[in-house]
């Protein structure tokens, strides 16, 4: 079996230069996950014992809440992809949960609803997930809860408005900060250095490979900044 060779990566970034400090219980997302893993782990145990999966499970919170929604909605609300919202829509039918029908006005859009089963489901589950939300928040204040509900609230509100924001601006990495691909086994990332099909026919010559063209955009703050609308530097490679 081949080895391959550790590298320190200390020194081959350069002794010079701190590592970036960022605690993972000083990362938002890092403790949501956390938090959502523990939780979702009680959710399944409770869901799956009626026979709905976790994923069903928010496509019928949605619904318990606004009947009727179209699949794009049910998507925008549950934050899925049209496919994943697709799949889990149609075992939910075939367990009798919903159906689906065409929207009279605007055929293109599909309108879900829930069934008699899908209702009568409402009062069963929500008393029991609202134990695991006891359990997750005991000897917590209200006070404290709230703030959480709020600051939760407003950050998906932005998150969800992501695309109206300003680009982000990333700082350039130093040019004495080894690129973290040369890290990687040999073979690596032969591929990505493969050279590109002729940019110019004229001079039959190949363009630039991938690996050439990370290799600048790694060190260079212009093309860092790009996203921003900066045009694009002289010497980036075309």
């Amino acid at each position: 079996m081949k080895e391959h060779k550790v590298v320190d990566k200390a020194s081959n970034a350069g002794a010079d230069i701190e590592p970036f400090e960022c605690p993972p219980e000083r990362s938002i997302g890092y403790a949501m996950h956390v938090a959502y893993r523990l939780l979702s782990r009680d959710l399944e145990e409770v869901v799956g014992f009626i026979g709905v999966s976790r994923g069903q499970w928010y496509f019928l919170r949605a619904l318990w809440e606004k009947d009727g929604l179209t699949q794009r909605e049910l998507s925008d609300r549950v934050c899925t992809k049209e496919p994943t919202t697709v799949l889990a829509l149609k075992g939910m039918e075939k367990s009798k949960l919903i159906y689906r029908v065409r929207d009279k006005d605007d055929l293109r859009k599909v309108r879900v609803y829930l069934t008699e089963a899908g209702h009568g489901l409402r009062n069963i589950l929500l008393p029991m997930v609202e134990k695991i939300n006891e359990r997750a928040t005991a000897d917590i204040s209200p006070q404290a809860l709230g703030t959480f509900h709020q600051v939760v609230a407003q950050m998906t509100e932005k998150l969800r408005a992501v695309e109206d924001l300003e680009p982000l601006v990333w700082d350039p990495i130093p040019a004495s900060q080894e690129p973290c691909w040369k890290l990687l086994p040999a073979n690596a990332h032969a591929d990505s250095d493969r050279r590109e099909a002729p940019s110019n026919t004229e001079s039959g010559q190949a363009g630039p490979s991938r690996a050439e063209k990370l290799r600048h955009y790694q060190q260079c703050g212009v093309c860092y900044a790009s996203s921003s609308g900066v045009p694009r530097c002289p010497t980036r490679p075309a």
